[in-house]
């Protein structure tokens, strides 16, 4: 099908959901208002105040549910378990650059208030380097099929629209021919109106997309940048026939700057979303916030109609006689102030001249209303005077299962949020199957081995494991105590310490008793020990060389760490003037490391000597008559570095210096 039918059809379904959605749109800013404490009309003579019970509501629930995503990568075969701590690792690395946290907060918070919580996920390779991106989809900017059901991956277009992007940067990504030159040219050519928009066949589209956030005294109203011109696109990807297409189009014109086969670029659709109450037939789902809008709206007003009464109490209205008090201004309070009075002569009381109007007193009806709907709300919303930090109850679990409940809906308990991140988490996987093109460093989990990731590792099909981090922090320490407690008892029993292993029980013991892996490390390994500097230096040479600089020299070094140097240049990609100088680094370094370990054993066979001559003075002395019996002094043994055959010197070469 011809490129620009394409667009026509998704310019369509971009309005078709516009329009779809709008009445839902509408009651979402019901709740923004609640929430930014903003009041309508006020009748006259009436005060009213903003109470906030909605932000009140979101602000607690926020902080319940800021918990972490904890991902792991599970290996299905055996073959692939190195894989999977790899692509484990990593995913720890990019999540922390792409800001997964916080913008899982900011989707969590955006699905308080619409029921819908969405994301955009992609990879690239910027300069050779992997990137992984998320960004939030707000619902008034989720593009989705009507009526297509709760699981937006079976909707036949969806994407995301209010994209700004100005003039200059599309001519740039034109040159880069990330955009079509062409069609960057044809869009960039359209007249511009005095308001600094284009001229289109819909102009009222634009307004339609831009309508929002008003509610927050902001003006919607497009605002061009000194110098350049901001054009307004939608990001789809949209399926014609077998084929699913990504394309990126000026929403006003309907004109296409980028279209391709998803296939040739993201493999899937890049946008994810999930419900907090799902529907089999309906994408609109209702929220917490619709929940909570009700309760606000009447604890706002018999709070307000309670302090209106104690105004009215306070300020109430009076009559007065015309004839007895000429002056009515001077009925106005005044300080030591006089009011004359015409009692005529004493033929009427001064009390017979003013008339109170009295105002019922209703604040211990108002009162007992708002206790009650607070308790309602609190039982039917888990925010409660406990949860906001008024109780003076130390034990948080006595009112800590009501805020879960709703808490829950907004957490890993909520299986579509939870098959979101899963669908995050294999756009991820493919992500680096597509886009990495170098190694990437890093550190496995639970050591401090270093590993490098390639594309090759995203292949297998993993398990993908979504859980809580606090969950998983606790079950951790629960199976680390019931490990260490199994492990001491077996320890106990010496008929089962034989079965074990020997090292790996001393390894276990160790990490039992909170040593780090370093220290543990030196603990098992002889060759490791004393070496953790030296390792250091090792991988920050290399680190130089990948970086075109000159690594220092480094004259204490040893078989360790040419050891170390080595696997660290074999495990990147260099160039060939890099590798030249890495193999001359090694050749000099592998000289001290010669020149070192014979001073070494140089120093090892005489300490060994001085202890022989120490030890035959410490015999004791032979009584008279007794022959002395002739001690054997132990050989003296040297610490071979194993060095090449032909480098090794041969032992009568060997002088102690």
């Amino acid at each position: 099908m011809d490129k620009d039918n394409i667009a026509k059809i998704a310019r369509e379904q971009l309005y078709e959901c516009i329009q779809y959605k709008q009445p839902r749109i509408e009651e979402i800013n019901k709740s923004y208002e609640q929430y930014y404490n903003k009041v309508g009309l006020i009748p006259k003579g009436y005060k009213k105040i903003p109470i906030p019970v909605m932000s009140g509501y979101v602000q607690t629930l926020m902080a319940k549910i800021d918990d972490p995503v904890k991902v792991s990568f599970e290996p299905i075969k055996q073959a692939d378990y190195l894989g999977a701590k790899r692509i484990s690792a990593l995913w720890d690395i990019i999540k922390d650059k792409a800001n997964y946290d916080q913008i899982d907060r900011w989707v969590k918070k955006s699905a308080i208030f619409a029921g819908v919580g969405g994301y955009k996920v992609w990879s690239d390779s910027i300069n050779g380097k992997f990137e992984h991106h998320l960004e939030t989809i707000n619902f008034e900017d989720l593009i989705f099929e009507p009526n297509a059901g709760t699981d937006l991956q079976k909707h036949r277009f969806k994407g995301q629209y209010n994209l700004k992007r100005s003039k200059s940067e599309l001519q740039e990504l034109a040159k880069e021919k990330i955009y079509d030159k062409s069609q960057v040219r044809k869009l960039v050519s359209m007249e511009i109106g005095s308001d600094g928009k284009l001229i289109s066949e819909d102009p009222q589209a634009e307004e339609s997309i831009l309508e929002r956030y008003a509610i927050r005294g902001l003006d919607p109203r497009e605002q061009q940048t000194k110098g350049d011109i901001i054009y307004n696109f939608a990001e789809m990807t949209t399926k014609i026939g077998n084929t699913e297409y990504y394309i990126l189009f000026e929403t006003s014109t309907g004109i296409w700057v980028r279209m391709e086969d998803i296939k040739d670029n993201f493999e899937v659709s890049p946008f994810v979303a999930w419900l907090i109450d799902e529907d089999a037939k309906d994408f609109c789902a209702k929220s917490l916030a619709d929940d909570i809008k009700p309760l606000h709206t009447t604890i706002n007003l018999v709070i307000n109609d309670m302090l209106n009464n104690v105004a009215k109490r306070n300020y109430g209205q009076r009559a007065f006689d015309p004839t007895m008090f000429k002056n009515a201004s001077l009925l106005q309070f005044r300080r030591d102030g006089l009011i004359p009075a015409d009692t005529k002569n004493g033929l009427k009381k001064i009390q017979d001249g003013i008339f109170t109007f009295e105002t019922p007193d209703t604040t211990s009806i108002s009162l007992n209303i708002a206790e009650y709907l607070d308790a309602f709300f609190g039982t039917k919303t888990g925010i409660t005077p406990d949860t906001q930090g008024t109780s003076e109850e130390d034990k948080v679990g006595i009112y800590y299962g009501n805020l879960q409940q709703a808490a829950d809906r907004l957490g890993l308990i909520n299986k579509s949020y939870k098959k979101a991140h899963q669908q995050l988490a294999e756009r991820f996987l493919i992500g680096v199957g597509k886009a990495m093109t170098n190694k990437y460093a890093v550190r496995l989990i639970g050591t401090n081995d270093i590993e490098y990731v390639t594309k090759h590792d995203a292949e297998p099909e993993y398990d993908i494991q979504i859980e809580s981090t606090s969950n998983a922090e606790r079950l951790k320490e629960i199976n680390e105590k019931r490990r260490s407690e199994t492990l001491s008892a077996i320890v106990a029993n010496p008929a089962l310490l034989n079965e074990l292993n020997p090292k790996k029980t001393v390894e276990e013991l160790l990490a039992g008793g909170e040593w780090d892996e370093q220290d543990v490390k030196e603990f098992m390994d002889k060759d490791f020990y004393g070496n953790r500097e030296i390792l250091a230096k090792a991988d920050s040479a290399v680190q130089m060389i990948k970086e075109n600089k000159d690594p220092e020299i480094c004259k204490t070094a040893n078989q360790v760490f040419c050891q170390r140097f080595a696997e660290g240049i074999d495990n990147i990609d260099l160039k060939p003037e890099q590798l030249q100088m890495a193999e001359q680094y090694l050749q000099i370094h592998w000289k001290f490391a010669i020149q070192n370990a014979i001073r070494k054993a140089n120093m090892d066979a005489m300490n060994l000597k001085i202890d022989g001559i120490k030890q035959q003075l410490a015999q004791p002395v032979q009584p008279i008559g007794q022959p002395m019996q002739p001690t054997q002094p132990e050989q003296p043994r040297t610490n071979r570095v194993n060095l090449p055959q032909q480098e090794i010197p041969q032992e009568n070469e060997m002088q102690i210096q």
